[in-house]
């Protein structure tokens, strides 16, 4: 999720050092202005031609001192960018703004101080960590990581110039502390994740009950870093997070993203309740909806608005425009070049084009609201089961698996889900766990399938089809499962034995080999 940098604006003060010379006080303000714009744009190649020889020309001046501060901070200098941004509140001490920003900045710079740094195989990108089992995400990210590169730089016919620096935050709470994001909006929202700053942020899934898409949210955060540079900071948004949201996928799929069952399920219902978000409200970010419902709605609307547009024009209309609103226009104009109509009869079609989907509510919840760790798991998940017979039956399922009674369990999790009325994919989940204490692996198959056609992003089905086809001996069915679970939540040492066993049945010694290098990492041994 991007959120798009808001910055106090230039002092512009004529420093009472400036030095004679040929740069006049007005020359010099209109550098700070190219300089400034340059920052906003994220081309600190730019930025740094224009602002070290102004330093040398000015000496001690408030402006190039925030100007200089701002530079070091995005270029992940944080120890320079608070000394420097010390230095400019010295001379403004009552300036709250910046004052707060400080406080950010050194935040930044003591939870960095201890990560480990990292390269990606190419260069493109440097990913930082905390030491420890987090590790185990690295090799995984920059593979990820370095596919997006090429795929995207063909998508949208853009390289950064510079390597991209990833951190990953251990905690919910360090993702707050280094953004304008507060942890309940993080909560609120279910954001993970942010491009600001010109770098990738994002909480390890450790810090979620299951994990998350985590590869496709680099991927996400990675597509923003690109149309933020192309457009230098100028597309908003909403069309930033339909972009990003739209092409997502393609990293490991070289193919259009489908709607999931859960977003068309709320756009289905938005429609038919008249319950829109508008694309104003989506701004600054997304992350300021506030409701994890309402983050997800207003995902899905803008992947359509996307869909729309690929499909008539193809990724040259999608250039065209982030070039229409890089060189001045705004979006409403952007879009109504691409689409050949104003605005409002843009939005019109829009909605017809939704209704002319014939979205489809879904029979059954599919749960795919976040648990952060810190969260009353166990029932955060019963809430999330909407039928109270089926709740029950679940909780009664849930205090007998944990007595170890699996057969009994599975006979409270089968009535479960005959109240809830469809593949509940919670309680399948809990019922295919079940069945593996007993044995019972080709009925797991057979459950697990359709539960994960309604979400596509819950790890325990894929962890446990896996299991049930590796005791099948379907060594590439398990193979496959297991590293979807690697996609969501690569903690589980059992995941990577698992893994390693069915890469040797298979032949890929290499890559089974890896995977017992992650296994060691996680335990220790």
């Amino acid at each position: 999720m991007n959120s798009r940098p808001v910055y106090i604006a230039l002092v512009i003060i004529t420093s009472s050092l400036l030095q004679a010379g040929p740069a006049r006080s007005s020359d010099a303000m209109e550098v700070k202005r190219r300089i400034d714009a340059n920052l906003n744009a994220w081309d600190l190649v730019a930025a740094s031609q224009e602002l070290e020889p102004l330093a040398k020309n000015l000496g001690i001046d408030l402006d190039v001192l925030w100007l200089r501060a701002r530079l070091a901070h995005l270029r992940g200098q944080y120890t320079n960018a608070v000394e420097y941004l010390e230095q400019a509140i010295s001379i403004t001490p009552d300036d709250q703004g910046l004052n707060a920003i400080l406080g950010r900045y050194r935040r930044t710079r003591d939870l960095i101080a201890g990560f480990k740094r990292v390269a990606s195989s190419r260069g493109h990108f440097v990913i930082l960590f905390q030491p420890g089992v987090d590790e185990v995400l690295v090799h995984y990210a920059a593979e990820a990581l370095e596919s997006a590169f090429d795929v995207y730089a063909d998508l949208f016919a853009f390289r950064p110039a510079e390597p991209v620096r990833v951190e990953i935050y251990p905690r919910v709470s360090h993702l707050a502390d280094v953004s304008p994001l507060k942890a309940s909006e993080i909560r609120n929202s279910g954001t993970i994740a942010l491009c600001k700053y010109n770098r990738l942020m994002i909480v390890s899934p450790r810090a979620l009950v299951y994990g998350y898409s985590w590869l496709d949210t680099l991927a996400h955060e990675y597509i923003h870093l690109v149309i933020t540079k192309r457009s230098r900071n100028l597309t908003p948004i909403w069309l930033q997070e339909g972009l990003a949201k739209f092409f997502e996928n393609r990293w490991r799929e070289r193919k259009n993203a489908r709607l999931t069952p859960s977003s068309e399920d709320l756009l289905a219902t938005a429609l038919r309740k008249k319950a829109l978000i508008r694309f104003e409200a989506m701004s600054p970010s997304m992350a300021k909806l506030p409701t994890q419902s309402d983050t997800a709605l207003a995902f899905a609307e803008v992947f359509m608005v996307i869909e729309m547009l690929f499909t008539k024009t193809g990724a040259a209309g999608i250039n065209q425009m982030i070039d229409a609103m890089r060189d001045g226009k705004s979006d409403q104009e952007a879009v109504e070049v691409l689409a050949e109509k104003s605005f409002r009869r843009f939005q019109r079609e829009w909605k017809n084009y939704l209704y002319g989907k014939n979205l489809r509510t879904m029979p059954v919840h599919s749960n795919t609201r976040l648990l952060f760790r810190d969260s009353r798991a166990s029932k955060d998940e019963l809430d999330e089961i909407p039928q109270e017979r089926a709740r029950r039956f679940t909780y009664l399922g849930d205090r007998l698996a944990v007595r170890g009674r699996y057969f009994a369990a599975e006979k409270e999790y089968a009535k479960a889900l005959k109240s809830a009325g469809g593949p509940n994919p919670l309680i399948s989940a809990k019922l295919a766990g079940s069945m593996l204490q007993q044995g019972k692996y080709k009925p797991v198959e057979r459950l697990v399938t359709p539960a994960l056609e309604l979400n596509p992003s819950h790890v325990l089905l894929y962890l446990y089809r896996g299991k049930a086809r590796m005791a099948l001996e379907d060594y590439a069915g398990a193979v496959e499962d297991l590293q979807a679970v690697i996609r969501l939540n690569p903690f589980d040492p059992e995941v990577h034995a698992l893994l390693a066993r069915g890469l040797t049945q298979l032949g890929r010694e290499s890559d089974a080999e890896f995977e017992r290098k992650q296994h060691r990492i996680l335990t220790g041994s």
